[in-house]
């Protein structure tokens, strides 16, 4: 049963508690009792009505309470204007009318908006109540606009009351039925922090057990049992409020499969719930939902079918027809029939679930679709469209229909790609790193799945569509949150927002970097709170006042496999395309006039070669067992050659020479430039590409997160007018004082050795490039800081380290100080069009499904830069700097594109006479790979020994001019006889 993104919201801290509402004056009292004019229609139609409603005519007291508010309004009489208008949402409340207190709330914040000032704190309120409706009726999106704004009020009027707590406890709800986990806990916890210090311990039990269910789902169950722990320990705790947490429980109980312990909760809870005066049906529905789920786990599928009818029962009466919940059960019904293989039944259950979430989507036949302008952020909506295509690729294996095959998973697959772009949709109103990872991570089966699927069809039909689909497709799990960043360092670029306002943003960004990633080790939540709400107040008023920004922020970015070969690629190139799935490999072959595609089940042979391969490339050879090594390294490079490439390049047109490898997975850390394209003539261990035949000596090879980012990338144009080098080589003579090396939380215990060439690295390419070259105690990690944002050409010869329990976490070292990964994420480097990582490990790191390697080098992508070269694994500073030099020659004299100007660099470095044999080793030159804009780059260049003679030259003439006016004029006219 699919569970991820089912949750049981505490629905009872959205209705306020008495103490947040003003007292109405007494229906019993006359109006000059509880303070109105008596010559007043306002008041007399308030008393009016209050009367009407103690005698039990709720409607007509509407209709008076609205009138009463109307003349309140129009008398400027705001604060019993706002109690006739709170009168009216505490009638449609006890009538669970809901809705048409959204209506009613909407209408009298529209006609405030004439005359109260937007900060005002009675707008505030209905703001607030409203959120309270629409969540009530299961319409979050416009409920978390109607609560941010509520907040953007309460914040700017510094009040902190238990309205103030509600809203952010909502709030954080929202962003947990969205899978936005980490928004969630800051949300709640700010809310959690307010309860305690109204010492209004009922509401803080409700919010522990909101916090429980957010834990739940990550899987953190230390955390979840403490929040539920403390909420059951709440004295005083209410029946009606004890048997949430136990319905709460019992899903707990449910994840981990203990079904006696989880339907021991659910009675208890179903219990207290029958025991109230008057039970309350949306409860009563998640309740019975929870227990169909137990015994549809366990197999007692009549008895959940019976549950879940009893769930739709009540959601009926508490909901009406369009609720999340509602949807919820539907998809658990579908579910069940499914299993049953009554796969009709299931797909109209499917169809009802999209519906209780779409209200405009109103399917004629099973095969009807919602609409993709119809989406919003909702994860039952990707689950039911998932459900919908596994039933449909299931039916698609049945020899009964094999007729119908073609057409089933034709079908099957149009839902994928939809629920693909769903989760897409959800991903763009995501504003936090993790829960985009999280994302990546959730939605990964059903990509696979799909991937599978387009397979089968071009398998099946021969149709080269599928093939473009199938590349299309793979997009949806490479770089997607890299790819929304870029496109917003874009849109910020082209608004244009004013500097302040960008560097007010950088500065929020960077405290919220620094915060996530040192959270466990120092907690700070209100803090990391109060600067997530700053930026999204910040980034909310950009989108209001600049429609470029907001256009480029709001729509998901989708791969045109034809616009991508006929913008990207000549006749020289092609892009190869990996997905790397658990059941299934996919390589796609992309020229300007040709698509091919190989696909294959990654087998213990193929993955223990591909471990055995990196394994060797990463380490320098050792000298003893050489022939054996180099025997283990040319059959394992060669296997994946003939796995992984041929199969493709053989059908590619022979004018291909540079290739463009987007990989995932484990080919992440893979130099394709270090795999054979054949046998070398005998096992002796030589590592010269005239022995060994590398695929480095037949392509040159660049990289790419994505075919969208390498598009992307693209999009920069290259200064023509030269672009300024600025080169970076600390000293690392002694180790840095305590106060500028943090060992805490460091991701290396060793100490940072001396490197040998790293000084000579930068003064060579400084030469080449006239740059700017700071080494020793000039290479300080505030120096950096500062041409990062001025120069074209950024070059690190350095130490780093990479931290792959926290990513953002990973340093890089300079003499002074350390560079953390989370400060690149917000660093302004716009103008770097190449930052060059000659450093450790700069392009490695854990690996995230949907977004590939958090490395260090993703952090200069994230800010904008274009290019980047790193390295994959601790590499030799001496060889690097070799390399790193020619490279420069390569590019600026020749003029070659960075591909081009790498893969001579590093032939150039194979290719001397003097280069001991052993040092030829691909571990002395492929770890250095080139990724993103391949283009030729020009640099404001001029040779520095050159301008020192033509300085001399110049200091020369000048003395002699002088000498000359001094001593030379009678002299010389004398010796030649001038006239």
């Amino acid at each position: 049963m699919a569970r991820a993104g089912i949750l049981l919201l505490l629905f009872w801290g959205c209705t306020l508690q008495p103490a947040c509402n003003k007292s109405a004056p007494n229906a019993a009292s006359p109006p000059q009792a509880a303070g109105y004019d008596d010559g007043s229609a306002a008041d007399t139609l308030f008393y009016r009505a209050q009367a009407l409603l103690a005698n039990e005519n709720p409607d007509t007291a509407v209709l008076l309470f609205t009138r009463a508010a109307n003349l309140y309004y129009n008398q400027a009489n705001f604060d019993l204007w706002e109690k006739s208008v709170m009168e009216v949402r505490g009638i449609y409340r006890k009538q669970n009318n809901h809705a048409a207190a959204a209506r009613f709330l909407e209408a009298q914040l529209r006609l405030a908006g004439d005359k109260l000032p937007l900060s005002d704190v009675r707008l505030g309120k209905l703001y607030a109540f409203l959120g309270i409706s629409y969540s009530k009726t299961g319409n979050f999106t416009p409920a978390l606009e109607a609560y941010k704004n509520a907040m953007q009020i309460f914040e700017a009027n510094h009040l902190q009351n238990a309205l103030a707590a509600q809203v952010y406890k909502n709030t954080g709800n929202i962003y947990t039925r969205r899978l936005d986990y980490a928004t969630a806990l800051q949300y709640l916890q700010k809310a959690l922090q307010l309860n305690l210090q109204l010492n209004d311990f009922t509401a803080a039990a409700n919010t522990h057990n909101d916090l429980a269910i957010v834990y739940r789902y990550l899987e953190d169950y230390n955390s979840e049992l403490y929040h539920y722990n403390r909420a059951i320990a709440t004295p005083g705790i209410e029946p009606r409020q004890k048997a949430m947490l136990l319905a709460n429980q019992a899903d707990t109980y449910l994840s981990r499969k203990q079904y006696q312990q989880a339907l021991h909760c659910c009675r208890q809870a179903l219990n207290s719930y029958l025991s109230l005066p008057v039970p309350p049906d949306d409860e009563l529905a998640s309740v019975y939902n929870i227990m169909g789920e137990i015994y549809s786990d366990a197999g007692s599928l009549s008895l959940a079918a019976t549950h879940f009818q009893k769930a739709l029962k009540f959601g009926a009466a508490a909901y009406g027809t369009h609720h999340r919940e509602l949807a919820r059960v539907w998809i658990n019904l579908g579910n069940l029939h499914a299993r049953r293989q009554v796969y009709l039944q299931s797909l109209t259950d499917y169809q009802q679930a999209l519906q209780a979430l779409i209200p405009a989507f109103l399917p004629h036949d099973s095969a009807d679709l919602p609409l993709l302008s119809d989406f919003y952020p909702e994860p039952f909506i990707f689950t039911a469209l998932n459900q919908i295509a596994e039933v449909l690729e299931q039916q698609s294996m049945n020899p009964i229909a094999a007729d119908n095959m073609v057409p089933l998973l034709t079908q099957a697959l149009l839902t994928r790609e939809l629920a693909l772009q769903q989760a897409s949709v959800m991903q763009l109103a995501y504003s936090v790193q993790e829960s985009k990872l999280y994302l990546g991570q959730f939605k990964q089966d059903a990509l696979e799945k799909a991937v599978k699927t387009a397979v089968s069809l071009y398998r099946f039909t021969a149709d080269t569509a599928y093939i473009t689909k199938t590349l299309s497709l793979m997009e949806y799990g490479k770089a997607g949150a890299l790819l929304q960043a870029v496109r917003e360092t874009e849109a910020l670029q082209y608004a244009p927002l004013p500097d302040s306002l960008l560097q007010q943003k950088r500065i929020l960004e960077l405290n919220i970097y620094r915060l996530s990633a040192n959270l466990h080790h120092a907690p700070q939540p209100d803090s990391l709170f109060e600067y997530s709400r700053s930026l999204e107040k910040l980034t909310q008023t950009a989108r209001q006042q600049f429609t470029a920004y907001r256009n480029l922020q709001s729509q998901p970015v989708l791969t045109d496999a034809t616009q991508l070969r006929r913008s990207v690629l000549k006749q020289s190139d092609a892009i190869l395309s990996f997905f790397c799935g658990q059941t299934i490999w996919v390589i796609i072959g992309c020229t300007q006039n040709r698509l091919t595609m190989h696909s294959l089940a990654p087998d213990t042979l193929l993955l223990t070669r591909l471990q055995t391969f990196l394994q060797q490339v990463s380490q320098p050879p050792a000298n003893t067992k050489a022939t054996g090594n180099y025997r283990v390294y040319t059959q394992a490079a060669l296997h994946l050659y003939e796995a992984l490439l041929q199969p493709v390049l053989m059908q590619l047109p022979e004018t291909v020479n540079r290739l463009c490898m987007i990989p995932d997975g484990l080919l992440c850390n893979l130099p394709f430039e270090a795999l054979l394209y054949t046998m070398p003539p005998d096992s002796v261990p030589n590592y010269r590409p005239q022995h060994t035949p590398y695929l480095l000596s037949k392509y040159a090879i660049y990289y790419a997160p994505s075919a969208a980012m390498l598009q992307q990338s693209l999009k920069v144009v290259p200064s023509q007018n030269g672009l300024q080098w600025a080169g970076f080589a600390p000293a690392f003579t002694e180790q840095p004082s305590k106060s500028g090396f943090d060992r805490q939380n460091d991701c290396t215990d060793s100490e940072l050795q001396p490197l040998v060439c790293n000084r000579m690295e930068i003064e060579t390419i400084g030469n080449i490039t006239g740059g700017i070259t700071l080494t020793g105690a000039h290479a300080a990690k505030k120096a950096f800081l500062d041409l990062a944002g001025k120069c074209g050409i950024i070059h690190l010869a350095a130490h780093a380290c990479v931290n792959n329990t926290e990513p953002m976490l990973s340093k890089i070292y300079f003499n002074d100080n350390y560079l953390q990964s989370y400060e690149l994420y917000a660093m302004p480097a716009g103008r770097v069009q190449l930052a060059v990582l000659s450093a450790c490990n700069t392009g490695i790191g854990r690996f995230a499904h949907g977004e590939g390697v958090l490395s260090l080098s993703r952090g200069f992508m994230y800010s904008g830069c274009p290019s980047v070269i790193t390295t994959l694994w601790a590499v030799n500073d001496c060889a690097t700097a070799n390399i790193m030099s020619d490279f420069y020659q390569q590019m600026l004299t020749r003029r070659l594109p960075k591909p081009e100007a790498l893969q001579q660099a590093k032939l150039q470095y194979l290719g001397n006479a003097a280069l001991p044999l052993m040092e030829a080793h691909p571990y002395y030159w492929a770890a250095a790979v080139q990724a993103g804009n391949f283009q030729p780059l020009a640099v404001q260049t001029y040779n520095k020994t050159l301008y020192y003679l033509l300085l001399l030259a110049f200091f020369v003439l000048l003395i002699g001019v002088v000498l000359y006016k001094k001593y030379g004029n009678n002299t010389l006219r004398q010796q030649y006889r001038w006239k």
